[in-house]
């Protein structure tokens, strides 16, 4: 393959900017129409949850995180406690989709 020119540079870069925003309104477009496929989303939820974590080293900034949002509690600029519920993934959508009979 051979170096391209200047020219040919320019000329490159000018159709990606002309061709660049269609193809990103088509893509905005496709991910607007498909259909949500909440067995997919469930699968891939499950695939994340059931990988090995490797803890990174700390960089301060979630110390500094951590901080922050004691001295918001204090402040009573958050709630002290949230509840949460121990549910797994798509465990609430399937209780909600056995009962509607809907089957995606």
């Amino acid at each position: 393959m051979t170096e391209m020119t200047p020219e040919q540079w320019k000329a490159y870069a000018a159709q990606w900017q002309k061709a660049g925003p269609e193809l990103e309104r088509i893509r905005r477009a496709e991910l607007a129409n498909t259909p949500y496929n909440a067995r997919a989303v469930d699968a891939l939820l499950e695939i994340g949850a059931s990988l090995p974590h490797k803890e990174e080293k700390p960089n301060g900034l979630v110390e500094m995180q951590r901080l922050f949002m004691k001295m918001a509690r204090q402040q009573g600029l958050l709630p002290t406690e949230v509840s949460e519920e121990n549910v797994s993934y798509g465990e609430e959508h399937a209780k909600d989709v056995r009962e509607s009979g809907d089957n995606d």
